[in-house]
């Protein structure tokens, strides 16, 4: 009761947003938003196999497996009941797909002497992307509707049915729908009456966010005093998304993140968005911070930087990092304290900005080695130390 899921669940068999298969009890006033991948049978956006009971739930995101395959659920077995649910996943495919169910076994079936029973229940034809209901066309499934997306998103539809909205009940039910006319809660289609309570996520509070740039990156830094339900932040420079960190959940205890950009270009500005994306995938953008990247002052003619290798002693990799202010021809080779050359590391032009020159360890012995950098010409030597 009172449950969600979001984000993305995949197997084989029985794959399910919220269960892959129940077998007795009763599921009640929750959903699922999740992306659901079988491979095999019985795929649902609630509910995988379904041989109980559910009421007053409902899926979206999106279903995908190989055979019965439904926007609630998967398959609906002899005995279980479902009540007051809708679907508006987008569901796909091989055999016995619907945009509410994938299979609903009847008494005439295999002998069974008791059918799953669905009532008032409802379907998105648009958003699902199919007008079947339920997947095997069995005439004596009764209880499903098919209906438009405007059609999904109006009140009357479900009131019309029966269902408990707030301020709609008429027999001193307890009130477990609403709708948000204007779509910022659930899109628009019914929600749950608690998600719109003391437990609706709150926002990101954000203490800070900085941009400071250094030896030809920027680093960015940001604390929050408090998370609820924050799955990640995304990182967006001059408008394009460049990094996903992970969130902390729901927590009161300050945070601290720290993300490195190496892929800039000295002498240019940059400006960087911090948002974060809560459980339900609604993203929060925060302020703006703008920097400008410092022309390099080391190297010839001040256009590039060689970095120090990190790790440095090293086991197995280490990396040099190499910033261009201008399109440059780089050669780079790592030596033994002979003289004998090892491996190439780099050869041919390299573009403005920032690049790794890996030096990769596995097949070496433990020792010094040394690595040439040449920059148009221009000779540049650092010393690493592999340790096995």
């Amino acid at each position: 009761i009172n449950c969600y899921v979001s984000g993305s669940v995949s197997g084989t068999d029985y794959i399910g947003g919220l269960s892959g298969q129940i077998a007795s009890g009763t599921i009640s006033q929750s959903y699922a938003v999740a992306s659901v991948q079988g491979s095999g049978d019985h795929a649902g956006g609630l509910i995988g196999l379904l041989g109980s009971s559910i009421q007053n739930c409902y899926a979206g995101g999106s279903v995908n497996g190989n055979g019965r395959v439904g926007g609630l659920t998967g398959s609906a077995y002899g005995g279980s009941e479902i009540t007051n649910c809708y679907a508006f996943a987008a569901v796909s495919g091989s055999t016995e797909v619907g945009g509410f169910a994938g299979y609903v076994e009847t008494g005439e079936e295999g002998g069974m002497m008791s059918s799953a029973t669905i009532t008032a229940a409802f379907w998105d034809t648009e958003s699902s992307g199919t007008t079947d209901g339920v997947g095997n066309t069995d005439p004596d499934v009764q209880g499903v509707s098919g209906k438009t997306n405007p059609e999904m998103q109006s009140a009357s539809t479900f009131i019309n049915a029966g269902w408990d909205f707030a301020g709609e009940s008429t027999n001193g039910s307890e009130d477990y729908w609403d709708l948000d006319t204007g779509g910022e809660i659930n899109g628009g289609y019914p929600f749950l009456d608690w998600e719109n309570g003391t437990d609706t996520a709150l926002p990101v509070e954000l203490a800070y966010f900085t941009a400071e740039q250094k030896g030809g990156k920027v680093i960015l830094t940001w604390c929050t005093e408090t998370e609820t339900e924050n799955t990640a932040f995304r990182i967006r420079r001059n408008g394009e998304m460049i990094a996903r960190i992970e969130g902390a959940g729901t927590t009161s205890e300050p945070q601290e993140y720290r993300h490195t950009d190496h892929y800039v270009i000295p002498g240019r500005s940059y400006t960087y968005l911090l948002a974060d994306v809560n459980y339900q995938g609604k993203e929060t953008k925060h302020s703006e911070v703008k920097v400008k990247v410092a022309s390099l002052r080391q190297g010839s003619g001040g256009y590039y930087n060689i970095g120090t290798a990190y790790p440095n002693p090293f086991n197995p990799v280490t990396v040099i990092p190499l910033t261009l202010s201008k399109d440059a021809t780089v050669r780079a080779m790592l030596y033994d304290l002979s003289g004998r050359p090892l491996q190439e590391l780099q050869s041919g032009t390299l573009a403005a900005g920032s690049h790794d020159l890996k030096i990769k360890g596995a097949n070496l012995s433990t020792g010094i080695y040394f690595v040439h950098i040449i920059v148009n010409d221009v000779v540049n030597v650092r010393k690493v130390v592999l340790m096995k």
